[in-house]
């Protein structure tokens, strides 16, 4: 089974665990392109893409690697349109063995189907019984272990902004455009989507006691407004950039994951990847945030 997951970091990890899911119960190699990032002992965790060539071409003069002479490749079909819908109705099926009978099977992107995995009717009785809750924990973590460098800045700022706090809040706002396919937010009454989080944050530990909220959000304007209305005896710690779903940001949005999930309570929001990765790396129940 050969992956090449998305770009952003919430969605190549749920992919990444959900073939490596497969490949367990179908008892097939996995191969990741792991895209522009590299993963060694003391190794910058990404390289920079503008400079990094793909380990894996995603045509067959790419994968002709992995055929072997009369092998027969299949490359799962990939339609934007269906977004993360696309590869449920395969995951969900009664017999995986079936769906991926042919011996070399390759997917370019859009193969988020951890839960539907989790929960399929046939195989998740099993998966359940042998991983517990805890596969998307074990394997995002023996996937992504970061570097050297990211776990060093990580220890950092928490020694900074989370240790000297009786209570922490990790608060993740994914705010999108209304362009964008999911609506996170309600972009038509952005005060109220943002109240909703801040209350929900407020609610969390006792603002006289020594608080610490830790912000990760793709919005200027969501970092700038929390500031300006910050509750007295809350201190605030983001990040100096603005997060975007990219290859570019990897290293850094690896390491605001570990940051907020070693926060006391995590705030987080619906329909987002990388609020799921938060919480399912770090075995923390979130408060989930609606619009």
């Amino acid at each position: 089974l050969i992956l090449s997951p998305l770009l952003g970091i919430g969605n190549s990890m749920i992919e990444e665990v959900t073939a490596l899911l497969l490949s367990i119960v179908t008892q097939r190699a996995l191969v990741i392109d792991l895209f522009d990032r590299s993963v060694g002992q003391g190794e910058p965790w990404f390289a920079p893409h503008d400079v990094y060539a793909r380990p894996i071409a995603m045509d067959k003069e790419g994968l002709r690697h992995f055929v072997t002479d009369g092998a027969r490749l299949i490359t799962l079909p990939e339609n934007r349109t269906l977004l993360y819908a696309q590869f449920n109705p395969l995951l969900g099926c009664s017999s995986w063995e079936v769906a991926l009978q042919d011996p070399l099977i390759a997917s370019k992107g859009r193969f988020l189907g951890y839960l539907p995995a989790y929960f399929n009717k046939a195989h998740g009785a099993w998966v359940r019984r042998t991983f517990g809750p805890y596969l998307f924990s074990l394997a995002s973590n023996f996937l992504h272990k970061p570097a050297k460098a990211v776990s060093a800045k990580v220890k950092k700022l928490h020694r900074k902004f989370v240790e000297p706090y009786n209570c922490s809040v990790g608060i993740h706002i994914r705010w999108g455009s209304p362009e964008d396919p999911f609506h996170y937010v309600d972009h038509l009454d952005p005060a109220r989507s943002l109240e909703r989080f801040m209350s929900c944050a407020r609610a969390r530990c006792p603002l006289a006691g020594g608080t610490s909220w830790v912000l990760a959000t793709d919005s200027l304007w969501v970092r700038s407004e929390v500031r300006r209305s910050l509750p007295e005896g809350v201190s605030l710690h983001h990040m100096k950039y603005k997060v975007r779903p990219d290859n570019g940001e990897h290293a850094r949005a690896l390491g605001e994951i570990q940051l907020l999930g070693k926060c006391d309570h995590l705030v987080t929001t619906r329909l987002s990847t990388f609020s799921f990765a938060i919480h399912a790396r770090s075995l923390q129940v979130p408060w989930v945030v609606s619009k």
